[in-house]
C-alpha cells in the first residue's frame, strides 16, 4: 500500500506497534550517501523510542530480507526495494519502504498492509488489482486468457461496475476475512463505535502530526484506520485519481476492460524509470512530523541526502530548488535571530574566514562555540571540493569550468589560466591550498569571478547550498560531506568496511582514526588531514573525481565513443571503481555536459560499459537537451529484453538502467541490444 506525506506518521507508529516491548526493526540500507543519511535519521528516532534495531548493508535484497525476516519484528527497506516485487519474498513480517526509485511495483502498492511505501508524488494513472502486475504478460497469452477465461471475466466486470476500486480501496476490501486478529483492524472496529468523530477526524489529524509523541499517543495510533479511510474517500472524489479509459467502466465489455488494464499496466511501466524525493528528505520530513525536525543533526542529514541525489543526477535543478527551499526555510526557523547575519558575511567569500571577518571595515569577530553544529544555506560555487584543495584544482575539476572551458584540450587550459590572471590571481597563489592563499585574494574571489566570468562563457557557477559550521572557523558544506562519504562507498572491496566508514564520516562527530595514503597527496584542510573517515573521505573525492575527468579526457582523445543508429556506447576502462554505477553516472553526466558545449552529441542516449572482474557494468543513460534537465530512463526495458532474447550470463541490480553482462557475452549484448532496437 501507499501511504500518502501528511500521513507518514501514522506509518511510523504503526512501526511501534509492530514491534511492542521486544521487538525489533532490521534496517536494509542501500550503500549510497542517501540511504546512509536516512539511515541515521531513522536510527535517531527509533533511539529516541528506545526500540532495538539494527543497521544492515544490504547489496542482495531477496536474501537480506529473507535473513531480517527471521529475526526482526519489521524490516524498513532504504533507498531499494519500491521497483521490485516484494510480495515474492514476504515472511510475513511487515516491510516499510523509504524508497525514491518509480515507478513503485503495482504488486507492492497493492499488498494490503503487509508492504508500506511511503509515497510522496501525485501518480494519475495507477492500475488496479489483479493479474499480470508485473507488467511482464505477452499480448498473444494475454488473448488465450481472454478467450479462455470468460467466466473470470465476467468476475472482474462486477468490480468493473463499481468504478475499478483504487488501490486505497483494495487495501480494505477483505480486511473482516483476513485480517481478523490484526491489531489495526481492531482498531478500525473500536473506531467504527465512535463514528460521531469521523467528521472532523481528518482536520485533528493534521495538528497531531506536528505534535511529539505524547501520553495519549494510544489514541493517536486507534485512529489510524480512520484517517486512511478518509483520505481514501477524499481520493476518490478526486477527477485526477480516476484513468480516463475507467471514467465510464458500464460501457466497457469484460474482454475490452482487461485489454484497456493491461495497456495502462504497459503505459505505467514503460514510461521508464524516474526518482522522487530521497529518502533522506523523506525521513527527515517524518521526524518533522513527530516534532524531531528541530535537530540539527537531522536537518544536516537531509541537505546532505538531497546535496547527494542531485550531483548524482537523481534530482533535476527543479526539483532540487524545491526541496533547497524546504530546507532552507528549516534553516532560517532554527536560527530566526541571526542565520541571516551569518550567511551575509559569509556571501562575500567561499572559505570560513568569511565566518569570522568582515571584508567590507577589516573588523574581526570571532565565533561562539554554540555555533558549532548550526546549519544555514547561501549560494555557493560549483567549485569541486573548494575549502579542502587549491583554488586551481577546485576550478579544473569542476563539471561546470571543465564543460564550459572545455579543459580536457590545451587550449582550454590556458583560457583558465589567462581568466586567472585577469582576475588579478598570481598561478602560485592558485596553486597553494586554498586556506593558505591571502585573504585579500579569497574575499575578491566573487567579485572578480562577476567581471570576467561572461567574458570566458562561464555561466551557472553557483547553486543554493548548506554549510555546516564544524569547528573554530571551520565549516563544512553538503556537497564536500557528500562527495567524501560517496567515495569512501565506492572506493575499497569489503563492502561492510566501506559501509561503516561512510556512515562515520556522516557523524557529526566522528572518532578520529588513523588512515594510509599510501604517500599520496594530502588534499585535506590545507594539506593536513584529520585523521578521520571525513577527512580520508575528502582525499579519495579528489582521487576520484581526478580518475573520471581522466577516463572522459580519453575516451574523448581517442575518439573511442562509436555512435549507432539509436544509441552511443563506449568501454570506460578496466579499473573496478569505474566500474560502480554511481560514478559511471558522474561520468555519463560529465560527457553529455562535454558535448552541449561543442555541439556534436543531437538526442542519442549513451551506453557504457566498464570491467569488472569477470563481468562488465552496463549502464544506460537518456540524453537530456539542457543540463540539469531529467527524462525518464527506459534503458531498463531495454536491457531486459535484450538479455530474455539471448543466453549467457546477467545480473540486475537496484537500478533498472545498470545490468551486469558476462565478459563472454557483452558483445553479443550490444548487438543484440541493437538489433531488438532497430526492429522496434
Amino acid at each position: 500500500m501507499k501511504l500518502e506525506i501528511e500521513y507518514w506518521h501514522r506509518g511510523y507508529q504503526q512501526i511501534l506497534r509492530d514491534c511492542g516491548q521486544d521487538g525489533s526493526v532490521w534496517i536494509l540500507c542501500r550503500p549510497t550517501v542517501d540511504a546512509l543519511c536516512a539511515a541515521r535519521i531513522l536510527s535517531f528516532l527509533l533511539r529516541a523510542d528506545h526500540i532495538a534495531h539494527h543497521l544492515l548493508c544490504c547489496t542482495n535484497l531477496e536474501e537480506d530480507l529473507k535473513q531480517a525476516s527471521a529475526v526482526a519484528t519489521c524490516v524498513v527497506l532504504l533507498h531499494m526495494g519500491a521497483p521490485q516485487n516484494l510480495t515474492k519474498w514476504y515472511q510475513g513480517r511487515q516491510i516499510y519502504v523509504l524508497d525514491p526509485a518509480r515507478p513503485v511495483h503495482l504488486a507492492n502498492i497493492h499488498a494490503n498492509r503487509d508492504i508500506v511505501v511511503f509515497w510522496d508524488i501525485d501518480e494519475t494513472e495507477i492500475p488496479s488489482d489483479g493479474e499480470n502486475l508485473s507488467g511482464n504478460e505477452s499480448s498473444s497469452e494475454s488473448e488465450d486468457d481472454d478467450e479462455s477465461s470468460e467466466e473470470d471475466d465476467e468476475e472482474e466486470d462486477s468490480s468493473v461496475a463499481s468504478s475499478d476500486r483504487d488501490e486505497g480501496e483494495f487495501e480494505y476490501q477483505d480486511e473482516n476475512d483476513e485480517n481478523a486478529g490484526d491489531p489495526l483492524q481492531q482498531q478500525q472496529e473500536e473506531n467504527q463505535e465512535d463514528s460521531d468523530d469521523d467528521d472532523h477526524d481528518d482536520d485533528s489529524s493534521v495538528g497531531r502530526a506536528k505534535k511529539p509523541r505524547r501520553e495519549d499517543e494510544e489514541d493517536e495510533t486507534e485512529s489510524y484506520e480512520k484517517e486512511r479511510d478518509t483520505t481514501e474517500a477524499m481520493e476518490e472524489t478526486e477527477p485526477t485519481t480516476v484513468p480516463t479509459a475507467e471514467s465510464t467502466p458500464a460501457l466497457l465489455t469484460p474482454r475490452q476492460w482487461q485489454q484497456d488494464r493491461r495497456q495502462r499496466i504497459e503505459r505505467y511501466y514503460s514510461a521508464g524509470s524516474y526518482y522522487g524525493a530521497p529518502a533522506a528528505f523523506v525521513a527527515y520530513q517524518l521526524a518533522t512530523q513527530l516534532r524531531f525536525g528541530d535537530h540539527t543533526t537531522l536537518l544536516w542529514l537531509a541537505c546532505v541526502g538531497v546535496t547527494d541525489a542531485y550531483w548524482h543526477g537523481r534530482l533535476d535543478l527543479t526539483g532540487y530548488s524545491t526541496l533547497a527551499l524546504q530546507l532552507r526555510q528549516a534553516c532560517q526557523k532554527l536560527d530566526a535571530d541571526d542565520s541571516d547575519d551569518i550567511a551575509l558575511r559569509a556571501r562575500n567569500t567561499v572559505y570560513a574566514e568569511q565566518l569570522s571577518s568582515n571584508g567590507a571595515t577589516g573588523e574581526r569577530t570571532k565565533l561562539s562555540l554554540r555555533g558549532t553544529g548550526r546549519v544555514f544555506s547561501q549560494p555557493d560555487y560549483k567549485f569541486f571540493l573548494l575549502r579542502f584543495s587549491s583554488l586551481l584544482d577546485a576550478m579544473m575539476y569542476s563539471d561546470t569550468v571543465s564543460t564550459q572551458l572545455q579543459l580536457y584540450r590545451p587550449a582550454g587550459m590556458n583560457k583558465l589560466k589567462e581568466l586567472l590572471a585577469k582576475m588579478g590571481f598570481p598561478l602560485t597563489e592558485c596553486q597553494q591550498p586554498y586556506a593558505f592563499m591571502k585573504p585579500a585574494l579569497r574575499r575578491m574571489l566573487a567579485s572578480k569571478l562577476q567581471e570576467y566570468a561572461e567574458e570566458y562563457g562561464l555561466e551557472n557557477l553557483e547553486y543554493t547550498s548548506f554549510l555546516r559550521i564544524t569547528g573554530y572557523q571551520s565549516v563544512l558544506s553538503a556537497a564536500d560531506a557528500a562527495h567524501a562519504a560517496a567515495a569512501l562507498l565506492d572506493f575499497g572491496s569489503d563492502k561492510d568496511d566501506m559501509f561503516n566508514r561512510a556512515l562515520d564520516a556522516l557523524q557529526s562527530n566522528a572518532p578520529p582514526r588513523v588512515m594510509d595514503l599510501q604517500n599520496e597527496d594530502n588534499l585535506v584542510n590545507g594539506g593536513s588531514l584529520t585523521g578521520n573517515p571525513l577527512g580520508y573521505g575528502l582525499h579519495l573525492a579528489m582521487k576520484l573525481q581526478k580518475k573520471i575527468f581522466a577516463a572522459a579526457a580519453s575516451l574523448m582523445e581517442r575518439n573511442a565513443i562509436t555512435s549507432l543508429a539509436h544509441f552511443r556506447y563506449a568501454y570506460v576502462g578496466d579499473e573496478s571503481v569505474l566500474a560502480k554505477p554511481a560514478v559511471l553516472t558522474r561520468l555519463a553526466q560529465y560527457l553529455f555536459q562535454l558535448h552541449r558545449v561543442n555541439g556534436k552529441w543531437v538526442g542519442r542516449p549513451l551506453i557504457l560499459l566498464a570491467k569488472d572482474d569477470d563481468f562488465y557494468t552496463v549502464a544506460g543513460y537518456e540524453y537530456t537537451e539542457k543540463a540539469g534537465d531529467w527524462v525518464r530512463n527506459r534503458w531498463g526495458q531495454h536491457f531486459a529484453l535484450a538479455a530474455q532474447s539471448m543466453t549467457g550470463t546477467f545480473s540486475f541490480g537496484h537500478d533498472s538502467h545498470v545490468i551486469r553482462v558476462g565478459s563472454d557475452d557483452v558483445q553479443r549484448f550490444l548487438e543484440q541490444l541493437h538489433y531488438l532496437m532497430d526492429s522496434a
